[in-house]
Order: C-alpha cells, then structure tokens, then sequence
C-alpha cells in the first residue's frame, strides 16, 4: 500500500533527478589546472543562450566536449543540445606558457570548465592553431583556469 500520495513521490523522483545530473554524480572526474567546485556549474546551454549575463565575468560552465585540439590539449569546444560550441581555451601564465593542458582523446565526454567569458575574438596567431585543428570560431570564448573532465 502506497502512503504520501502522489506528490511525496514526484518530489523524491525529482531529487534523485537532481542528485543524478550534478557532474560528481554521474563519474568520477580527472582535474586540469586549478582546483574548482563543479556543483557551481551552469549548462553550456544556460549561458549561450543567456549570454550577456555571464559575459565579461567567472563562470562554472558544463556539456559535452565536442572537438580538442590534437596537437597540444590547449583547447576543447563543449558544445549545446542545438549543435552550438562554446570554445573552452586553457589560460596562459604569465610566462605565456599553458597553464596546462587536457587530454586529446576527450571528444563525447562531460566536462567542467571554470574560467573568464568574453566573445570569441581570436588573435591572427590563435586563429591559424583552430584553422590547422578543424577548430570552428565561436561567439563566446572561456578561458580556463581549471577543467574537469569524466573519466573513461
């Protein structure tokens, strides 16, 4: 016999939604860069669509890696349910060397990336590297100071 109607059930279905679609529910993940809470995150959808919200700000923001750069992981694209990429570039020191790197057999993963928004200018120098990786221009850019990704 059922107790607690229908209502007590629909809420516990929707918590165990909740807690299946936070990033550390679903896999473990393998950290890059500096260390982050993903619970922040914000779907990649969120914030193409709402844009001016988080632009010219820090941002936690989550999908699925679509493209990664395969010459050096300096790069990664996450791209929304529409078909539209969010381009993830990992930050520089002040050396101007990467501050790291993530793995290039990533493409189909979930991922979490933390960093600054800003439109998706490219230098010339930066816009031959995406030419050269199949790298598509985008309206918005994160630069990464820490990315997460699931593992295998």
């Amino acid at each position: 016999m059922m107790t607690g109607g229908p209502m007590k059930y629909a809420a516990l279905l929707l918590f165990l939604a909740a807690a299946c679609a936070s990033p550390e529910a679903e896999q473990p993940y393998n950290a890059y860069g500096e260390a982050f809470d993903a619970m922040a995150a914000v779907p990649v959808e969120a914030v193409l669509a709402e844009r001016d919200t988080y632009l010219d700000g820090h941002v936690t923001v989550e999908g699925t890696v679509h493209a990664v750069c395969q010459m050096e992981g300096c790069w990664l694209m996450l791209r929304s349910h529409d078909g539209e990429d969010l381009r993830v570039d990992v930050a520089r020191t002040e050396e101007g060397e990467y501050a790291f790197t993530v793995p290039l057999d990533i493409s189909g993963r979930r991922a979490v990336a933390r960093g600054w928004l800003s439109d998706g200018s490219l230098s010339e120098a930066h816009a031959h590297h995406m030419a050269q990786e199949g790298g598509a221009a985008t309206r918005l850019a994160l630069s990464a100071d820490g990315v997460m990704v699931a593992s295998g």
